[in-house]
């Protein structure tokens, strides 16, 4: 006992000067506590107790003691940003954002078709109805992955498949449900709205427009939306070092 509380920074000149000599089952002079408090501690902790006392430190109050919040907004006022470094886009899940991301292209990077139907120039249909259709000629075909140099003119019209790029001449895409068709003409039966069934370049996001956050934590939505935009390579916080001390 004598060599602990030697360790523990006591005296025999401190403890035999306390008025009423020393018992670790009795609160320290000056120590404010409820008895049920004092009582649920261990005798080593009523030990260090006595010790803290012994030494001048005030440990009568709560007024001094912090909240966890308090404790925590302290200690995280010691910490700062780690250093960024640069990783592939396609390395970064889990990884945090260390600045904002711009998209680099349009999404989608060209007009294409929101509907399977025929690609036209909408003035051309602008006589059709009911009962007097307009007729227009296939011209050829474009579908996704495989667009045509063919031009869409008045009196032609071109079959696409939904996500092909719009062709040159058309702006407008009139679905295969509106129309009576053969493999070589098309009767129009209806005006057809400029931009109708089209989705226009840049209709998701624009070149330049921001797209993430600095401070992000980046999941597989956002790494597909970086690689979407064009971006290969962001800037990302350096993975911390972390150490755990078990101290029993």
């Amino acid at each position: 006992m004598s060599q602990w509380l030697t360790q523990e920074g006591f005296s025999s000149e401190m403890t035999c000067r306390r008025p009423g000599g020393f018992s670790p089952f009795c609160a320290p002079i000056g120590i404010d506590l409820p008895s049920g408090l004092w009582h649920g501690l261990s005798w080593r902790n009523r030990l260090r107790a006595h010790a803290l006392c012994a030494k001048g430190f005030d440990v009568s109050t709560s007024a001094d003691l912090l909240s966890a919040g308090e404790a925590r907004s302290k200690i995280l006022q010691s910490f700062s940003a780690l250093e960024s470094e640069r990783i592939l886009v396609r390395n970064s899940l889990g990884r945090v954002l260390a600045a904002q991301q711009t998209a680099r292209i349009d999404v989608p990077p060209f007009g294409n078709s929101a509907m399977d139907g025929f690609a036209v120039l909408s003035g051309a249909t602008s006589a059709a109805g009911a009962d007097t259709p307009v007729e227009l000629r296939v011209a050829g075909g474009s579908a996704a992955g495989s667009p045509t140099d063919v031009r869409v003119e008045n009196d032609t019209c071109l079959r696409i498949m939904t996500g092909a790029p719009l062709p040159e001449g058309a702006d407008a895409v009139i679905p295969f449900e509106e129309v009576r068709a053969d493999d070589e003409h098309v009767l129009v039966f209806s005006q057809v709205p400029t931009g109708s069934c089209v989705r226009p370049r840049g209709n998701d996001v624009t070149a330049s427009q921001e797209v993430l956050q600095s401070g992000v934590e980046l999941d597989a939505r956002h790494i597909g939306l970086l690689v979407a935009v064009g971006i290969a390579e962001i800037d990302v916080y350096r993975k911390p070092r972390v150490a755990l001390l078990s101290t029993g």
